[in-house]
């Protein structure tokens, strides 16, 4: 069984994981190239991420497409929500067999780790380099295989 602290680190992972996601999907449908409104578009995705997990009801809150849908439909950002929202739920369901037999289901680990610390500057700009580390990452992948 994982300690408390484990399971906060595999959320943190996963939330960095699902953000880096989003961000590609985002920069690639509507690219930013000033690094002013690149910090902005990743205000953006957060909040919206924070704000589709919060919409979706507590019956269908580990079901992936019904948050690819609920992102879709309250995502206020400057960005296009489509394939972001599409990005979402194929995220969460790559990262699902995760948190098979774990307290909690990543939607809702996610959902409840952008509470404790999704509102601090902090967590966004560590999310930020875990994002740009997990881009790099996969862009070599292809390289070495």
């Amino acid at each position: 069984m994982l300690e408390q602290n484990d399971f906060n680190a595999l959320t943190a992972a996963a939330t960095a994981r699902l953000f880096a996601n989003m961000l590609l999907v985002a920069q690639e449908t509507s690219p930013v190239d000033r690094l002013g409104d690149f910090e902005v578009r990743g205000r953006d995705l957060l909040m919206d991420l924070k704000a589709g997990l919060d919409a979706v009801s507590n019956e269908t809150a580990n079901d992936p497409y019904t948050v690819a849908l609920c992102y879709c439909d309250v995502a206020t950002g400057g960005y296009w929500h489509d394939p972001v929202a599409l990005a979402v739920g194929l995220g969460l369901r790559d990262l699902t067999p995760i948190f098979d037999g774990l307290p909690k289901g990543v939607p809702e680990a996610i959902r409840d780790w952008l509470r404790d610390h999704g509102d601090h500057e902090h967590a966004l700009a560590w999310l930020s380099e875990q994002a740009a580390a997990l881009m790099v990452a996969d862009a070599i992948v292809p390289t070495v295989q």
